[in-house]
């Protein structure tokens, strides 16, 4: 198997969060009411690349596939899953 370099990863990672609240309270027809609330919103978005990794497996298989007829894939000498070549 040819040495393709050292797998890498790059990872970018972005969060936004909002959070607000309030409380408070008031007099109504002689009682008192009181109120306590809050909201919150967050999001976060990752970004991940993986340079030099590869799934050997499959690349195995595509190395050492050969064209037939039908347009599939046949493995040279070693039996593998089927790989289909479009």
């Amino acid at each position: 198997m040819p040495y393709f370099g050292p797998a890498a990863s790059d990872t970018v990672r972005s969060s936004e969060r909002a959070n607000i609240g309030a409380d408070g309270s008031f007099h109504v027809f002689g009682q008192t009411w009181k109120w306590d609330t809050h909201a919150l919103i967050a999001q976060t978005a990752d970004i991940e690349e993986l340079p030099g990794t590869y799934n050997n497996a499959n690349f195995a298989n595509a190395i050492n596939a050969i064209a037939v007829p039908t347009a599939l894939c046949a493995p040279r000498r070693r039996p593998r899953p089927p790989a289909v070549c479009r």
